[in-house]
């Protein structure tokens, strides 16, 4: 269950809007359809609200082929 704060928005949410590129990930993996999870320190992090500079993803499925589609939908290398 996600913890509201004032103004309703989760405190995922707030923790996704700190680094806009965390919210278009997040976004991607919600599109994709495939079933992914937020895991490790990440989970920790929006928890706590703190400021975090990577996400640790477990998922169902091969990484590679969803890595090479989330780097060309926010075009990376």
């Amino acid at each position: 269950m996600e913890e509201r704060m004032e103004g309703g928005a989760s405190r995922f949410e707030a923790w996704l809007d700190q680094e806009p590129l965390r919210r278009r990930v997040v976004e991607f993996l919600r599109a994709d359809g495939g079933p992914s999870y937020l895991v490790g320190g990440s989970v920790r992090d929006a928890l706590l609200g703190r400021r975090s500079y990577d996400l640790d993803l477990a998922i169902d499925g091969q990484a590679l082929p969803l890595g090479r589609r989330l780097a060309d939908a926010l075009g990376g290398a």
